[in-house]
């Protein structure tokens, strides 16, 4: 509601009279951006009550100020995959970003234990300092792994996906993860990573191996009376305004 009436003041606009129902295929407090695509879904329906095109850069910016960082915003708004950074620009909170599509032979496969973790408690293990180091070590492994994804070229992708900023505190909250990560390798996935504050992982696979990856990663949480399922995911290339155009042909 907060992203819609955003929108509306934006648009110097009265929201008309309207209810709102939410379907989402997004399962909540799994570290799966739920909150982010929220935001765009609510910023993207004030404009249209108002009567306002769809503009998905428009969006991507004001959701993302909304949420108070662009990590899970941008790819919602626009679709593939997408790299940020906040800036100022005449003072106001802006942020840049580079979107590539993710090629059609990489899937993400992502595993979702029954279990929750509230976004607020995980980002308080993050600790307040980190050496210069560990930002060398994950930086230099996070523009690689852009490359990669954005390239198609996932073999060895795990030893891009290693992290010494967030992943080692994180863990904790996700009951076996080293073990549910290593069933995962070696059904055939090639790399596993903590999405977002968890508690959900997702492995990078090849569209062979993703359900077998799948299957492993459950049956591992399973054999420790761990209730999960997953999910294969491959890259969207549309954004929020031909999403709206499909669902409701806001272009006739």
């Amino acid at each position: 509601m907060k992203a819609m009436l955003s929108a509306a003041e934006a648009s110097d606009c009265v929201l008309p009279a309207h209810s709102v129902s939410v379907i989402s295929d997004i399962p909540l407090k799994k570290g799966l951006g739920s909150s982010a695509a929220a935001r765009v879904a609510g910023y993207a329906a004030g404009k249209i009550l108002c009567g306002k095109d769809v503009n998905p850069e428009e969006i991507a910016l004001e959701a993302a100020i909304i949420e108070g960082h662009p990590d899970n915003v941008y790819p919602a708004a626009l679709g593939g995959l997408v790299a940020s950074a906040p800036e100022k620009v005449s003072g106001r909170q802006n942020y840049m970003y580079l979107r590539r599509e993710v090629p059609d032979n990489i899937r993400f496969v992502v595993g979702i234990p029954a279990s929750e973790v509230e976004t607020d408690s995980s980002r308080k293990v993050l600790p307040d300092k980190v050496s210069l180091a560990d930002v060398v070590y994950s930086s230099s492994r996070a523009l690689l792994l852009f490359e990669a994804l954005s390239s198609g070229k996932i073999e060895g992708i795990n030893r891009i996906m290693d992290d010494r900023i967030h992943q080692p505190f994180r863990q904790k909250f996700i009951e076996s993860y080293e073990e549910v990560s290593c069933a995962a390798l070696n059904a055939g996935a090639k790399g596993v990573a903590i999405c977002g504050s968890g508690p959900s992982i997702y492995a990078v696979s090849d569209v062979e191996n993703s359900h077998r990856v799948g299957e492993a990663i459950v049956r591992e949480w399973e054999d420790r009376e761990i209730y999960s399922e997953y999910l294969i995911l491959s890259g969207y290339s549309g954004n929020i305004g031909e999403s709206i155009e499909k669902i409701v042909g806001f272009d006739e």
